[in-house]
């Protein structure tokens, strides 16, 4: 592969150097423990750099006066990490630390090394590294983590000189067997944890982009117990120890758990509602129902009286009451026009009431005209109630009252 490919792939793909420095600033606890240590033993702190890259690493080292080499295979590399001041040179990993001495260093640092190298070899690099390191030194190797599902599936493979990822507890025993003390692993790198626990979108999103890389800190025995929890005591400030998929399981198992509940309340407060409506329904259906029997009740109660007024305007005590009615109204005309007006309306009145019966009878009507024969205007007059009646013109009253009275009188 070319090497000014690779450079740029990595700026591409792996991020730019500034954002590769302010990760690289949460081992700065472990550099504090390891330079107090350093300082209480009155020597300057060491370290190589195996892969080296673009020299963050380095850079940072440097500003805290360390006494710091590095190494790569690619040229670009080391030719940008010399250009920045750096001492930095072309070699491979295992050749470099077979041709330093015994107790030599405080610390061997190796980004993104672990899963370009052979198996094989990645042992005898641990074991040389246990070698060189001074007692309570430590060894640190970073590589991307498989326990991201995205990781091990997908962006490993981004980078074509990987051969194959390497599960954090392969990497533990590793360096375990070779002898070293104490050997931890720190998960790191990636999205934050959403606060919402109910936010189940938002933790897909972090289980798919969290703890993207770990880290295998190993440190060799020191030449007392207090040297020999050096890296102790920076861990909780570096990473997560557990892996997250753990929490993750968790979380869905309690969402899980609560949506459910929310499914259930729902269905409870569902079937209430249901059953208050139903009840409503009932209640209403009773009160139809009544009403209907009461409505039916009624139209036979309306039937019986309508039955009983027909029985009493048929009777004779109705009739009775029309003619007393009749005299109430003639004693009114009477007050109004006086008792000869009052006379003649009433000859009129039972005179054209009798002519009407008569003339409305083909044997009475035949027998009356026989007998007015011989006065020609009573038989005119009687043969006037054959004709159709033409109404009669309403005169001019000066009350209301007197008006009604006679509208009273003269109907048919």
């Amino acid at each position: 592969m070319q090497d000014a490919f690779y450079l740029r792939l990595e700026e591409r793909f792996r991020g730019s150097e500034q954002q590769i420095a302010e990760r690289l600033r949460q081992y700065l606890p472990l550099l504090e423990s390891l330079e107090a240590e350093c300082l209480e033993q009155q020597v300057q702190a060491s370290a190589l750099d195996l892969g080296c890259g673009r020299g963050e690493w380095l850079s940072l080292l440097s500003q805290r006066q360390w006494q710091v080499a590095g190494i790569d295979l690619n040229a670009s590399m080391v030719e940008r990490c010399q250009q920045q001041g750096f001492d930095v040179f072309k070699q491979d990993a295992l050749a470099c630390l077979k041709a330093l001495p015994d107790q030599s260093l405080n610390l061997i640092s190796g980004f993104h090394i672990a899963e370009h190298i052979a198996f094989d070899e990645l042992l005898e690099i641990i074991c040389q590294a246990h070698r060189v390191l001074l007692p309570a030194g430590v060894l640190l190797l970073e590589t991307p983590n498989p326990e991201n599902l995205a990781v091990g599936a997908h962006t490993f493979y981004m980078d074509p000189s990987h051969r194959h990822p390497l599960p954090p507890q392969l990497l533990q025993f590793a360096a375990q067997e070779q002898g070293f003390a104490q050997v931890d692993v720190r998960r790191l790198n990636g999205a934050a944890r959403p606060q919402n626990a109910m936010a189940f979108g938002d933790h897909i999103e972090w289980f798919l982009e969290t703890n993207l890389d770990y880290v295998v800190l190993a440190q060799k025995q020191g030449q007392t117990p207090a040297t020999e929890t050096l890296v102790t005591a920076a861990l909780d400030n570096i990473g997560e120890a557990n892996p997250h998929h753990i929490e993750f399981y968790g979380l869905a198992r309690e969402y899980v758990q609560q949506t459910h509940q929310r499914i259930e309340k729902v269905d409870r407060d569902y079937q209430r509602v249901a059953q208050e409506q139903q009840n409503q329904i009932n209640t209403l259906l009773q009160q139809t129902q009544y009403l209907q029997e009461v409505a039916s009740q009624s139209e036979v109660h309306i039937k019986q009286l309508q039955e009983t007024v027909g029985q009493i305007q048929n009777s004779g005590f109705m009739r009775l009451v029309g003619a007393v009615n009749r005299v109430k109204r003639f004693n009114v005309y009477r007050k109004h026009h006086g008792f000869k007006a009052t006379g003649q309306l009433a000859y009129k009145k039972v005179g054209n009431g009798l002519a009407r019966r008569v003339m409305a009878r083909p044997k009475l009507q035949k027998n009356a005209l026989s007998c007015t024969r011989k006065s020609p205007k009573m038989s005119a007059w009687l043969h006037s109630f054959l004709a159709l009646e033409t109404p009669v013109s309403e005169p001019v009253f000066d009350t209301p009252r007197a008006g009604e009275i006679w509208r009273d009188l003269n109907e048919p």
